[in-house]
């Protein structure tokens, strides 16, 4: 599909008068990561899509994130191998795409007197880790000694240090990710508007077959129907 929508401030009313004006494929209501890559996934395979947020763009939870992409190592000690392989998978794809919002990030794991793991745990964990993940040869785990340790970190404290892990994770700006999402959504043909809150939903014989969003600026209503509507609000899901 070529390539002609643009996300502006401009156009926001005119989007939401484009989406009132037909039937759309997809409606998404939420415009965080998971509303954004729905509606990127959609317009990309030729889909008309309409999208809808009440705040700004990222506003919620999307801007709240611990700013690492996909932090896998918890999943590991969780037992889900499964998990970590397919976290590296979606991460190596972002680094791929994506690398200037998607940076890399040395991690320090101390190795201390009566922690949780010794020293040769540490390093397998860690090993098994970057495997899993498919972590390039030269981003994989270097095991460092006390004496090293303290030169990367001189405030940790001596007296319990025994050594640590050296890995690699990847950090981002979150919202601004979710921006990219949707920009590009966009120029795949999706129409997206924040400050358009949907109010309720419009049903024909007991099934949602649109929703009423209100433009939070002017309080203009408009009835904008779908085939099928995705609520992607996060924790707000329930509101409507």
């Amino acid at each position: 599909m070529e390539k002609t929508g643009a996300l502006s401030s401009f156009t926001r009313i005119n989007k939401l008068q484009e989406m009132a004006q037909q039937r759309l494929d997809l409606l998404v209501r939420g415009g965080g990561i998971t509303g954004a890559g729905l509606a990127l996934d959609a317009s990309s395979r030729g889909l008309t899509v309409g999208l809808v947020e009440k705040q700004d763009f990222a506003a919620g939870t999307s801007s709240r994130s611990t700013k690492l992409i996909h932090g896998g190592l918890r999943y590991l000690k969780q037992g889900e191998l499964q998990l970590v392989k397919e976290v590296g998978r979606e991460r190596a794809i972002l680094y791929r795409n994506a690398p200037h919002i998607v940076i890399l990030e040395k991690m320090l794991l101390p190795i201390v007197t009566n922690g949780t793991y010794g020293k040769l745990a540490t390093s397998f964990a860690l090993w098994l880790y970057d495997r899993l993940a498919g972590v390039k040869k030269e981003e994989r785990r270097v095991m460092l000694s006390k004496q090293a340790t303290e030169k990367q970190e001189p405030l940790l404290r001596k007296d319990i240090l025994k050594g640590s892990g050296l890995y690699i994770e990847y950090r981002t700006d979150d919202a601004r990710l979710v921006i990219e999402v949707i920009k590009t959504a966009a120029a795949y043909g999706a129409l997206c508007a924040n400050y358009a809150e949907a109010t309720r939903f419009i049903y024909q014989d007991q099934k949602a077959i649109g929703v009423v969003v209100t433009e939070l600026l002017s309080q203009t209503e408009y009835q904008i129907f779908a085939r099928k509507i995705v609520n992607a609000a996060g924790p707000w899901v329930d509101q409507l």
